[in-house]
């Protein structure tokens, strides 16, 4: 019989999804820089999926761009660029870049950056469901944005420990555990706040 032991944290503060009903992952095929492997817009920067841990980047630059429902465009031109960088990361992590994507989406989008166009990229398709195979020996990472709320998942193999798994967080102006097990990230632009960690095992 199989058990499967899966931890699953939530994220959802950020509006991660731009009010989709879907939260949508980009790949990284050669377009940014080689340490990203997706990327998710955010209402204020980027989420980013990285090798070992995610990065918040956030920033006020679609602000500062988007007037479409500011009054005062000239005064929010004049606003200072501002943002804050969040990373968590994910130590002893030993993926070694396996992934299984799911839950394409009908639209793409290209990317043409430079005067060279082998650098160009057409037609990447974003995904809703990511899985990053071994992310920990026997543990797989899985990220879920199927639901308009970003969460992501530890899935472990039979008799796997699941005290391997060790995340460092740094960057934040201010870290606390809530009384319900949130954990609060404080930064310039308010709060990131990942949702109380559930476990459950599964038997096939």
């Amino acid at each position: 019989m199989l058990r499967l032991l899966a931890v699953m944290f939530f994220s959802f503060s950020l509006s991660l999804a731009l009010n989709a009903q879907e939260i949508w992952m980009q790949p990284n095929e050669g377009q940014w820089d080689e340490r990203i492997e997706f990327k998710v817009d955010l209402q204020m920067g980027e989420f980013l999926i990285e090798n070992g841990g995610f990065t918040y980047f956030l920033n006020n630059s679609k602000q500062k761009f988007n007037h479409s429902h500011v009054k005062n465009k000239t005064s929010v031109m004049n606003e200072e660029f501002q943002a804050h960088v969040i990373r968590s990361k994910f130590l002893g992590s030993s993926w070694e870049g396996e992934s299984i994507k799911t839950n394409p989406s009908k639209f793409y989008k290209n990317y043409l950056l430079g005067n060279n166009k082998s650098n160009w990229k057409s037609k990447v398709y974003n995904y809703s469901t990511v899985v990053m195979k071994d992310f920990y020996p026997s543990i797989d990472l899985r990220l879920d944005g199927s639901q308009g709320e970003f969460k992501y998942s530890f899935e472990l193999a039979p008799g796997i420990d699941p005290q391997q798994i060790s995340i460092e967080f740094n960057g934040q102006d201010r870290i606390q555990i809530d009384p319900t097990g949130k954990i609060i990230l404080g930064n310039r632009f308010g709060e990131v706040i990942e949702g109380r960690p559930h476990a459950w095992t599964i038997n096939e």
